[in-house]
């Protein structure tokens, strides 16, 4: 690994190091499939780099397959515990965002709707997710930043996607300025700051088990990427055709979750809504409302 890409994504050699183990640990974790299937790992080139892909659920099962999309610094692992609800009845590709601490390339994808529709496309052609005929080729789940690129997507291919479902997704509402304040105060005062940073992006809702100490310590691991992507136009959101979910968190501090809400409701008056009370930011067990959301569209 050269220097350049040591200072883009992670802090050392040794810094990187303590990240891997952690997220090789959570891929170990996985649960198998109805049919006893492992998770399938699977590595796609594309021109952003190898971007890491994890394949599991039900195949040939007739549903359209759903490519995930995690948050920023994250990765695909943030999904182990919705795999069995999400994956039931149709094939899943949870997909490393590159530069982000996964297992894709650890340069850092830029934020740009161009640049990740562009990734997007390779990716799913790679997976044979490509629409063909007219017909969707498959519907997409994205959190926060993986929302964002859904919605970058959803706008730049508007028939090549099924249905979208959004959690607490970036590109919707304004993001609150106070929470980069916040972000500062905490890494001034090391490991608690950023223990109590963590443990603040889940609202009133108790953390899963292990999530703070996993985010605290990728926090100290990660130079931090302080960009904020860019609020979409009225007019790129009316050019999705898409059946969209949204769920977010009453206490989301990250992002002004109420403004998100309200906005798709008045682009979109047939998207599904959600607004989870106490909840942040960092929006867990919601694999069955998701799942039922798909199967009906």
């Amino acid at each position: 690994m050269s220097k350049d890409r040591v200072t883009m994504l992670y802090k050392s050699e040794e810094a990187r190091a303590r990240v891997m183990k952690l997220v090789e640990s959570a891929h170990a974790r996985w649960p198998d499939g109805s049919d006893g299937e492992k998770v399938e790992r699977l590595s796609v080139p594309t021109a952003a780099g190898t971007t890491a892909v994890f394949a599991f659920g039900a195949r040939n099962s007739g549903a359209r397959p759903l490519i995930l999309l995690h948050g920023a610094g994250s990765s695909s692992t943030m999904w182990i515990a919705d795999a069995a609800a999400l994956g039931r009845g149709r094939r899943c590709f949870a997909v490393d965002i590159p530069g982000e601490p996964g297992m894709s390339e650890e340069r850092r994808l830029p934020w740009t709707a161009p640049a990740v529709g562009l990734w997007l496309d390779e990716v799913v052609a790679a997976l044979g997710l490509a629409a063909k005929g007219g017909t969707a080729g498959h519907d997409l789940l994205g959190l926060s930043i993986g929302g964002w690129i859904g919605l970058a997507y959803a706008t730049r291919s508007p028939q090549a996607l099924g249905s979208l479902a959004l959690l607490c997704p970036s590109g919707l509402g304004h993001s609150r300025s106070s929470f980069m304040w916040k972000a500062i105060f905490a890494m001034a005062r090391g490991h608690r700051g950023l223990e109590s940073l963590s443990r603040s992006l889940y609202g009133n809702i108790q953390p899963p088990e292990g999530a703070i100490s996993a985010g605290t310590l990728v926090a100290e691991s990660t130079n931090s990427r302080m960009e904020t992507p860019r609020l979409f136009s009225d007019a790129e959101i009316e050019r999705i055709t898409s059946p969209i979910l949204l769920v977010v968190g009453e206490k989301d501090g990250l992002l002004r979750s109420a403004e998100s809400a309200e906005r798709l409701r008045s682009l979109k008056n047939k998207a599904e809504v959600h607004m989870l009370k106490g909840a942040g930011h960092a929006l867990t067990g919601q694999g069955l409302l998701v799942a039922d959301f798909l199967d009906r569209h």
